[in-house]
């Protein structure tokens, strides 16, 4: 599964954490996109975040 996380602006985020059922997780690079390679026919949770102060002005509600 791949994608990209991204601003309500389409910006992309650089360092979000992509998490996937909480055992595997990645930091985006500038592009915000992430990939990873996951079992077919499975259920997962994918959950992103950033841990950015509130002076830059992003929230996870811009996620």
């Amino acid at each position: 599964v791949s994608g990209l996380i991204a601003t309500e602006a389409g910006e992309p985020l650089e360092e979000a954490v992509v998490d996937v059922n909480g055992a595997l997780s990645q930091t985006t690079l500038a592009d915000g996109f992430f990939a990873f390679e996951l079992e077919t026919l499975e259920d997962y949770t994918i959950t992103p975040s950033l841990d950015a102060g509130p002076a830059n002005g992003v929230t996870t509600y811009d996620l």
